[in-house]
Order: C-alpha cells, then structure tokens, then sequence
C-alpha cells in the first residue's frame, strides 16, 4: 500500500520493524483498509470542498448581482419618489385649477342667472309698452278717422248756402285751429291768441245781423 498521505490527515505512525519484529498479516490488512477509507473520505472531502468552493463562487456572485440589482433598485425607487412628488404635485395644482374653474363656472352661472332675469324683466317691459302703444296707435287711428270726418262734415257746411252755417263752419274751424295751434303750443304767446278772439269776436258779433237779414 502507498504511503503518501493527504495534507488534511495526519500520518499514521506504522510500527517500527526494528522494535517490532512480527507483524501480523491481518495488521497489514486493517492498515490498508484504513489507509483507504481515509483516502475515500479524503476523495469526498475535496469533492464537497470543491462544490462548497463552487457554490461559494455562484453564492458571491448571486450577491454581486443581488448588490448591483439593489442598487438599481434604489435608483429606481428614489426616481419613482421623485416622479410620485412631481405627480402630486401637479394633482394639486390640477385640484387647485379645477376649483378656480368651478368657482368661475358658479360665477358665469350667477351672472347668467341675473342676465336671465333681466332679460325677462325686459321681454314683460316690452310687452307692456307695445300693448300701450298698440292702444296709442289704436287712439291715434280713432282720432285721426274722428278728423278726416269732421273735416268733412266742415267741408259740407262751408258748402251750404246758409251764411249762417257759413258763419258757424268758420267759428268751428277756427275753434280747431285755436285749440290744435294756439292752445297747444303756448308758446306762440298771449298776444295772438287775444288777436283771435278779437277776430273771431267780430265774426261771431256778425252773426245775429246775418240771421236777421235772413
């Protein structure tokens, strides 16, 4: 048997042949077994060292990836922190908009209330006044109609042969005229008034002598 021993075991100290001088076969035997299971376990050991050294390699590894991932990570977490502030940030300014637009909306919707209303309240002051003035054109038709026929009917008179309803057709119009001009306009003054009532004084004086020579 070899007697090359691995770094890990000890030596085995085998009898000196010079102190001992039989050994017994089956001593040898016991020896060579040992000498091989010690080989097989060391054989093993250094397999298992081996895989330890490979899945410290792949551990050491996975850590490094891990640490690199991580650090990714916390890139990333802290740009996500940032873009959520930035988001939230403009959520409230988006909120603030919005409820300057709805304090706005409720002020148009006010004035559209008020400007509503007056335009009711315009429509109702419309109608009254076209309903007075359709009765003023009515009254205006009326009187218009009431003169064109008392023109006529003056017209009529001052066609008889009738001084005397000669003399009357003209106090009756100059009755109109005194009461469409004089009377209505006062500003043409006191004096032409009382020049018409002298003028008008003389014709009718007139009329008991024109009734008489009748």
């Amino acid at each position: 048997a070899s007697t090359t021993t691995s770094p890990r075991c000890a030596p085995l100290k085998l009898p000196d042949p010079a102190v001992v001088s039989h050994v017994a076969v089956q001593h040898h035997l016991d020896l060579a077994k040992r000498f091989q299971e010690s080989e097989l376990a060391r054989s093993g050991l250094s397999r298992e060292l081996r895989s330890l050294k490979e899945a410290l390699g792949n551990s050491t590894a996975a850590h490094s990836r891990l640490q690199a991932h991580h650090g990714v990570e916390v890139k990333s977490r802290s740009a996500a922190h940032r873009e959520r502030d930035r988001g939230l940030t403009k959520i409230a300014e988006l909120q603030q908009a919005l409820a300057e637009a709805l304090q706005r909306e409720g002020q148009l919707q006010a004035n559209l209330a008020m400007a509503e209303a007056d335009r009711a309240r315009m429509e109702e002051l419309a109608h009254v006044r076209g309903h007075d003035l359709s009765k003023v054109q009515a009254e205006n038709t009326r009187l218009l109609c009431t003169n064109a026929l008392q023109s006529k009917q003056l017209h009529a008179l001052q066609a008889l042969s009738c001084s005397e309803c000669v003399m009357r057709a003209r106090e009756a119009h100059g009755l109109r005229e005194f009461f469409a001009t004089g009377a209505a306009s006062p500003a043409d003054g006191r004096e032409d008034a009382h020049h018409w009532f002298l003028k008008n004084n003389s014709l009718l004086a007139q009329a008991p002598r024109l009734r008489k020579g009748r």
